[in-house]
């Protein structure tokens, strides 16, 4: 795969993350206005997140950290670095979650005891 292949699947993705995590098509540049995201082949680990909490902790914008591994053949591993309530979130593992009667989907710590978080930065139960 070349640059332009790569920088092509990155592009396809992280607008297929937007479209999934907004629930609707065409969102693309307001997802990324209000979350950064990290999009390598590395998994991310408590150490690599870690490095942004002050950033986040600063402006208030979210990190999504995306390792699309090709061992785990284009299935994500989702680090996520986030702010709620003046708090700080790091969490190496997160699943995506969609509840059948909403088109939204969430992001659930792989530590089910944090919860759930929308792409509105809001912790739930």
């Amino acid at each position: 795969m070349n640059d332009n292949d790569q920088q092509k699947a990155v592009s396809n993705f992280v607008a297929a993350l937007a479209h999934t995590l907004c629930g609707k098509a065409g969102r693309v540049e307001e997802f990324i206005s209000k979350t950064r995201i990290v999009v390598t082949g590395h998994r991310p680990t408590f150490e690599y997140l870690h490095q942004f909490a002050p950033r986040v902790l600063n402006d208030g914008i979210p990190i999504l950290w995306v390792s699309l591994d090709e061992q785990l053949n284009g299935m994500p591993t989702i680090g996520l670095v986030a702010s709620i309530k003046g708090n700080i979130y790091i969490v190496d593992a997160c699943f995506i979650w969609a509840s059948s009667r909403k088109s939204k989907v969430r992001l659930v710590p792989s530590d089910f005891d944090l919860g759930s978080v929308d792409k509105g930065d809001s912790q739930t139960a």
